[in-house]
């Protein structure tokens, strides 16, 4: 069990007392957000924060080291505020958001899908995520709850999405989807679809 402490840092309780972790003295004024297991063998701990960015955590007996976790689109998540995230099946790691609604990443911190207002989430303020026994995800927005069924095999998309007009015709060439509409036609680059 980890915890952060302020004005101390990150701290290991080991079922009889809290020990601070050396090197973690850059929590010492940054909260933590998100602590995910991490690494082929899940004995790293990816840990978020708003101000700081990622780090990676070696916490095997003999290391406890920290190292930076950079993220592509470090913009994105610099003006986000993360609020928390959780480990996907898939391997990926959805993470909550204040501003920006779910931002799912890669191991190597690509960003795989953003899900949000403009895709047809209630609120972008995503207070906490969740994964249930069926790894759909369940977020604490500002003003209510949504699930999204990522297991799902089914997309939907629409004007929130980024598509404009009816839609005639759809193919996915070479891993992109391009929807042919009466307004135009769309291609998938990232969400939320763009016109091309």
């Amino acid at each position: 069990l980890y915890i952060r402490e302020r004005g101390i840092g990150l701290m290991q309780w080991d079922g009889k007392k809290l020990t601070k972790i050396q090197g973690s003295e850059l929590f010492e004024n940054t909260g933590i957000f998100l602590m995910v297991p991490f690494g082929k063998k899940k004995n790293e701990i990816l840990i978020g924060t708003q101000d700081s960015g990622f780090q990676i955590f070696n916490c095997s007996r003999n290391e406890n080291t920290f190292r930076p976790f950079t993220v592509s689109d470090k913009a994105l998540f610099e003006q986000s505020k993360v609020t928390g995230g959780v480990l996907t099946t898939d391997g990926s790691i959805a993470i909550s958001t204040m501003l920006d609604g779910i931002i799912i990443i890669d191991t190597a911190g690509h960003t795989l899908e953003i899900i949000n207002r403009k895709t047809g989430l209630a609120d972008n303020d995503v207070k906490q995520v969740i994964a249930d026994k069926n790894q759909n995800l369940w977020l604490a927005l500002n003003n209510g709850i949504s699930a999204i069924e990522n297991t799902s095999p089914l997309s939907f998309y629409s004007e929130k999405s980024g598509i404009h007009g009816s839609v005639d015709a759809v193919i996915r060439h070479k891993g992109l989807l391009y929807a042919g509409t009466s307004t135009g036609l769309f291609v998938q680059k990232t969400k939320p679809l763009d016109e091309n």
